[in-house]
């Protein structure tokens, strides 16, 4: 190494490459500003059969002499590796290039990386192992999958999904004709064919001309092999690069992978099929042949690779033979954007049955982007607003321009047209949400939809949701909370029950025992933020960054119910809190049993109790044996169901009188508790009346009857008196509609 002075990084890593036992000698060949180049033989390790001869069968002699290249930009990029020129560039891993050199794919990533992790040594290491895989003939690893064909170089794009073409594969071997879209393409300076294949399906003879003289239609073949006349399917299972230039060597390859009989009676009756025909233009054709491999094909969960190739006709020459000379350019495959591309992108699985969104707002349309990205889209989302300028300053979609909000389009229609954009068939509908579920005739839910996902944020959707019989799957509501600082995530159970009332007045119940909650939720006040002249938007102005946050972890909640399945007999509560300054969250989960529901005829409201307040109730009524006791309801009652909600008690002030025929409710205390319940809760929780028990199963007495009366007049709707006896509840409710 003495003479020449490589820059100091380089001989830096040159002398730690010399120090390896393996590396027998160095050798500087060119030293220039863009690159420094050097050779090293590498020992191979062969087993001693092979020593003798000195080198593997595969051709991997016992010393290789390896070239290496340290760029300008070296240490920031790593240096390239090149074997001899005379090196057998049938190996896999490979890189693909069209100057002839055969350089080996050392590390499945970025050699950059592993250089600037684990040094020079690394790089070292892996080509020591690939050399030895290769003399063994072990460079496919099964358990990493199949090394795909190496292309040194690429003519035309093919655009196929892989999955529905995997999907035309069968026991027997065969070929079938798809229609196909065809364009040129212009990248830098060079042009390519694209050929768009569709999911129409097979052309049929008589339509093979036809097909190739409407537009820009054209025809891609797709070929397959069979089985063995064993029985067993036909394994191509010998690895060779790329060596197809016209249709002598495409006939051989397709030998080679089992397809060529099925594949060359197409072209055939294509030929036939095209005489007498004169084209304007020369018209590419798409041959797709479909190998089976030994192990699934590296990134893919099949063994079928796909093996894409064009040719051109022009009417002048239908030579497509199997002996012919007709040049056949290489083709790279491009899958489009489908639900199953997407699906195997973001490790999810397919879902049965589908779901709608209800509110195309910033958090509905996050939580659709999300799940639409992840391969499941919904099939209908519905929201009756129009886009506006504000909208786009945290919403899912992107506008096309400074005057999108200005043109007051859907914002139903604009999700829909962006999340079919990835491949999903997804139906908007323009209209208010509430007439659809109640009173606008049937229900605009499909058929097959297993979920409602709720993103209006609206309370009164939620209470029509909660409303009895509506006719809709079972819903999940998804909104923020507290100035963009909680999300609130709440799945019903099955027929409503507990139902999103149910669970949000729930909900209030567990924010106002954890202060953290509380402080965020019943203290943030929402403004108005000007958004044209005369009209403004009552909202909770936040970052597209704080929303973002806390809608993904409810998209992929939403993702795990739709893989697996909602829980099972009960409802579920997620809640989660950032912070002010929105670096971190908190989240808290919370399994909430079916509601015990009292319906009596001679009542016209319900009543919903939660298990916690049955338990309370039972477990007070035990510790005052032989007298009647009870105390205050706390929950919500709903205009729009007709229902009380009851999810917590104020037990008995101390002045309360207990005697076995009849409890009377004291006062010590009671404002005050009710005062802190309503500053607490900002409200959201109340007093809805009060409960006693019964010593024998009886119904309201007529003591009852006028305690309800004279609740009736300090409250402006329903009071209600819950009776628990050992026969069960009884419940009796008043309201004073006019006050003279």
């Amino acid at each position: 190494m003495s003479g020449m002075q490589p820059p100091i990084p380089v001989a830096r890593a040159l002398r730690q490459i010399e120090a390896d036992p393996r590396v027998t000698n160095v050798r500087i060949i060119t030293i220039s500003p863009a690159e420094t180049t050097a050779e090293i033989d590498m020992e191979t390790a062969l087993p001693s059969r092979w020593l003798a001869a000195g080198e593997s069968p595969s051709g991997v002699r016992s010393a290789e002499p390896v070239t290496v290249v340290f760029g300008g930009r070296f240490p920031i990029e790593a240096p390239r590796f090149y074997l001899r020129s005379d090196f057998d560039r049938s190996h896999p891993h490979l890189q693909p290039r069209t100057d002839g050199k055969a350089e080996p794919c050392l590390v499945a990533g970025s050699p950059t990386e592993l250089l600037r992790s684990r040094g020079i040594s690394a790089l070292i290491d892996q080509l020591a192992v690939w050399l030895e895989k290769a003399a063994l003939v072990q460079l496919i690893d099964p358990q990493q999958g199949w090394e795909p064909v190496r292309r040194d170089g690429i003519d035309d794009l093919v655009v196929a999904d892989a999955v529905k073409l995997r999907g035309l594969v069968s026991r027997e071997s065969g070929c079938t004709a798809l229609a196909s879209r065809r364009a040129t393409e212009k990248r830098r300076d060079i042009r390519l064919h694209c050929i768009a294949v569709g999911d129409e399906k097979a052309v049929i003879k008589a339509e093979i001309a036809h097909q190739l003289t409407i537009g820009n239609t054209g025809l891609a073949f797709v070929a397959w092999s069979g089985k063995q006349p064993t029985g067993a399917p036909f394994v191509a299972g010998r690895y060779s690069p790329e060596s197809v230039s016209d249709f002598k060597t495409l006939f051989a390859r397709a030998q080679e992978l089992g397809c060529a009989e099925m594949l060359f009676s197409k072209l055939h009756l294509l030929s036939l099929r095209i005489v007498g025909i004169r084209f304007r233009f020369p018209i590419p054709i798409a041959v797709i042949i479909i190998a089976r491999r030994p192990c699934n094909v590296i990134g893919v969960d099949s063994p079928l690779e796909v093996i894409p190739y064009v040719f051109e006709i022009d009417g002048t020459e239908n030579d497509l033979s199997r002996s012919s000379a007709k040049p056949v350019r290489l083709a790279s495959h491009r899958s489009p954007i489908s639900p199953d591309l997407l699906r195997f992108a973001s490790a999810s699985r397919r879902c049965s049955g589908g779901w709608s969104l209800l509110g195309c707002g910033s958090v509905g349309s996050k939580i659709a982007v999300h799940l639409t990205r992840a391969g499941d889209a919904p099939m209908r989302v519905i929201d009756r607003a129009a886009m506006s300028p504000h909208n786009f300053a945290r919403h899912g979609l992107l506008p096309t321009s400074v005057f999108d909000g200005a043109l007051l389009m859907s914002k139903a229609d604009r999700l829909q047209e962006a999340l079919n954009s990835f491949g999903s068939e997804v139906t908007a509908e323009v209209a208010d949400a509430s007439r659809l579920i109640i009173g606008g005739g049937a229900p605009k839910f499909a058929d097959d939809s297993t979920l409602l996902v709720n993103a209006t944020g609206s309370l009164t959707i939620r209470e029509v949701l909660s409303s009895p019989d509506v006719g809709k799957p079972r819903a999940v509501e998804a909104c923020l909370m507290g100035g963009g600082r909680i999300a609130y995530l709440a799945a019903e159970g099955p027929v409503e029950n507990p139902s999103s009332v149910d669970l949000v007045t729930e909900a209030y119940r567990l924010f106002r025992s954890d202060p953290e909650f509380r402080d965020v939720v019943f203290q943030s006040a929402p403004i108005e933020v000007p958004i044209g002249e005369g009209c403004s938007s009552l909202t909770f102005p936040m970052s597209d960054a704080r929303l973002s946050a806390l809608t993904a972890p409810m998209a992929e909640q939403i993702s795990k119910w739709r893989e697996s399945s909602l829980p099972e007999e009960r409802g579920e509560i997620l809640v989660g809190v950032t912070p002010a300054d929105g670096l971190g969250q908190r989240w808290l989960t919370q399994a909430v049993r079916p509601f015990t529901i009292l319906k009596q005829a001679d009542q016209s409201s319900s009543v919903r109790i939660s298990v916690g307040v049955q338990a309370r109730i039972e477990a007070e009524v035990a510790s005052k044996p032989g007298v009647e006791t009870g105390g205050v309801l706390i929950g919500r009652w709903s205009e729009v169901t007709n229902a009380f909600h009851v999810v917590d008690l104020l037990p008995a002030p101390p002045d309360s009188v207990f005697t076995t025929n009849e409890f009377r409710l004291g006062i010590v205390g009671l404002k005050e508790a009710l005062e802190a319940l309503h500053s607490e809760t900002g409200g959201a929780l109340y007093a809805l009346g009060t409960w006693h028990n019964h010593l024998v199963s009886s119904g309201p007495s007529s003591i009852d009857m006028r305690t309800a009366a004279l609740l009736a007049v300090r409250q402006f709707f329903p009071v209600l008196l819950l009776i628990q006896t050992p026969g069960g509840y009884r419940y009796l409710t008043a309201e004073v509609i006019f006050k003279s």
